[in-house]
C-alpha cells in the first residue's frame, strides 16, 4: 500500500487518537443530544461550573450558563468580543441564597467560564461532524471544546489534494462564523 495518501477522514481520524493522548475526550457529533441551534454544551459547562463553585444555588448556576452561552451583543463581532471578555476575565454575577433568613440573601461573585490557575481541572472534549443548524448549516470537521465552550474549530484539508487551496478553507471557515 505504498502508494496509499491518505484521506480527509483518516487525517481527522488520526487527529482525534492525537488528541486523545493529550487527554482530550472524544464524542461524535450526530450522537451529541442537544437542539442542532446551539453549539454550546451546556450540560457540560453546568457540570464544570457546579465543580468549581459548588456552594452555588441551582438559579445561580443556570443563569451562569445562559450567560456565557448567549454573549451580548448587536452582531457576531460585538458577541465575539463580549464572550472573550468572559472567557478571559470572567464576569459578575449576582446570586441569590434562598436559605439566607426570611428575605434571602444576595451577593455578587465572579465567575471564570476557564479555571486558568488549574488547566488540568477544566474538560477538554474534540468532537467530530457536529451538525449545527443556523443562517448555514455546516458540520465542521472537528471542534475543541474547553468546559463545554466551542474554543477551536478545524476543517480539515487532505493536504495530497491535487487542488488544496487556503482560500478555499477560509470560505469554509467563513460559514462557521454566521
Amino acid at each position: 500500500m505504498s502508494g496509499h495518501r491518505g484521506t480527509e477522514s483518516e487525517f481527522e481520524l488520526t487527529l482525534i487518537d492525537r488528541l486523545e493522548q493529550l487527554q482530550y475526550r472524544p464524542l461524535f457529533g450526530p450522537e451529541l443530544d442537544r437542539p442542532p441551534d446551539e453549539v454550546v454544551l451546556k450540560d457540560v459547562l453546568h457540570d464544570s461550573l457546579r465543580r468549581r463553585y459548588p456552594d452555588l444555588p441551582a438559579g445561580a448556576l443556570a443563569e451562569a450558563v445562559m450567560i456565557i452561552s448567549r454573549p451580548v451583543g448587536v452582531d457576531t463581532l460585538r458577541r465575539n468580543m463580549a464572550f472573550h471578555q468572559m472567557l478571559t476575565r470572567g464576569f459578575e454575577l449576582k446570586v441569590e441564597f434562598p436559605d439566607g433568613g426570611p428575605d434571602g440573601r444576595s451577593e455578587y461573585r465572579h465567575i471564570y467560564p476557564v479555571d486558568w490557575e488549574h488547566p488540568c481541572d477544566n474538560e477538554f472534549y474534540v468532537v467530530n461532524q457536529l451538525p449545527i443548524r443556523g443562517q448555514n448549516d455546516r458540520r465542521p470537521d472537528l471542534i475543541i471544546f474547553v468546559n463545554g465552550l466551542p474554543l477551536v474549530v478545524f476543517e480539515i484539508k487532505n493536504p495530497y489534494d491535487d487542488q488544496p487551496t487556503v482560500q478555499g478553507a477560509i470560505n469554509q471557515i467563513q460559514h462557521y462564523a454566521n
